[in-house]
């Protein structure tokens, strides 16, 4: 199952994208292509099924105490 989640880099730093994508290494696959204003984090690759069901709001929230910390 493939996922996406969009992130304005206004508000989201790439460099914090890639810190999280490190750190979920061993949780999935995760790449980020830009289209304009926009990261999106394209998940795959889920290693545990049961993990499938909450990683993309899971993610996404990591991302945002992440982007908060560097504020």
């Amino acid at each position: 199952m493939n996922m996406v989640i969009k992130f304005n880099s206004k508000i989201y730093p790439e460099n914090v994208l890639k810190r999280a994508i490190l750190d979920y290494a061993k949780i999935a696959d995760i790449i980020v292509t830009k289209e304009g204003i926009y990261n999106f984090a394209k998940i795959r690759g889920v290693k545990q099924k049961e993990v499938s069901v909450v990683i993309k709001d899971e993610f996404a929230n990591y991302v945002l105490g992440l982007t908060k910390k560097c504020l």
